[in-house]
């Protein structure tokens, strides 16, 4: 049996199928279909075992493909292919989002997510340490409830039919961070309050004091004494006045200001009172 012809066909996942290749064996002649140049000069038919061969394969390229041989009898033969192309996939990212629970606790949101195109067909597998966590569906988020203190380890495992990767999450302080920060605002917000009113209050006494030392008046000691007996020399020197007249000196000290010893208090005075008294007599000679 001789092959007459040969027909490739392919069928995206949505859209119609469509010819792709066409070879008759009469004229020797390979007739390419591309719709929308497809694949862009890179399809191969093979004669001698009637394949088809696409060079640099992409995504775009998985569908169902078929082959049609009719004999020189009139005999057709027909084949299909499911084709998936996959890309290799990246490394997800593995980002957390995190809320402060009651007694301690966490409520913890991750994400895992994979970057370009290597998204299409990817299945999604979480594990906290070395244990897989059941999941319902192919989830690319997880929410878990974790005590805020302690360690936890959580691993998001992506993976296509081709490749796999992943990224591991180490959550160390779960939401601990945000409330101890909140916690150090608060004391450093009352420490700055309390130095404030430490120097409010010692600049406050520091004014009076010194109102006080500038409004007193000058010290005045008066000093107040009895004079009985005087000196014969000064009664001499003296004028005699009129009997039983009594004569009162006032003496007024004046403390100095810059003596370095203890001033007495402000309002205290002496006033000095000198009352002497003269006696006048004849005195005998011999």
């Amino acid at each position: 049996m001789k092959t007459y012809s040969v027909h490739w066909k392919m069928k995206p996942p949505s859209d119609l199928s469509y010819l792709i290749l066409y070879w008759k064996n009469d004229s020797g002649v390979i007739h390419v279909e591309q719709p929308s140049d497809r694949f862009k000069n890179r399809l191969n038919f093979m004669i001698e075992d009637l394949t088809l061969h696409i060079k640099a394969a992409q995504q775009q390229d998985s569908g169902l493909y078929s082959v049609e041989v009719t004999s020189d009898t009139g005999k057709v033969w027909r084949q299909k292919f499911q084709v998936s192309v996959f890309d290799h996939v990246e490394k997800p990212s593995l980002l957390e989002k995190k809320k402060t629970l009651d007694r301690g606790m966490c409520q913890v949101t991750l994400f895992c997510l994979v970057s370009g195109g290597g998204d299409v067909d990817v299945s999604y597998t979480w594990y906290k340490g070395t244990e897989l966590i059941q999941t319902p569906r192919n989830l690319t988020e997880l929410e878990v409830q974790i005590d805020a203190d302690g360690l936890h380890i959580y691993t998001c495992n992506v993976s296509n039919p081709v490749s796999w990767a992943n990224h591991t999450l180490e959550l160390t302080q779960g939401c601990q961070s945000g409330h101890r920060n909140f916690i150090l605002l608060t004391v450093l917000v009352s420490v700055v309050f309390l130095l404030m009113a430490l120097f409010l209050i010692t600049f406050t006494c520091w004014r009076r004091k010194r109102k006080q030392s500038q409004t007193s008046p000058e010290e005045v000691l008066t000093i107040y004494e009895d004079v009985n007996h005087v000196q014969v020399r000064r009664q001499q020197e003296q004028k005699p006045n009129s009997p039983g007249a009594g004569n009162t000196i006032y003496s007024v000290i004046q403390s100095q200001s810059g003596s370095k010893k203890r001033s007495p208090s402000p309002s205290f005075s002496k006033t000095i009172y000198e009352e002497p008294s003269f006696c006048f007599g004849n005195q005998s000679n011999g």
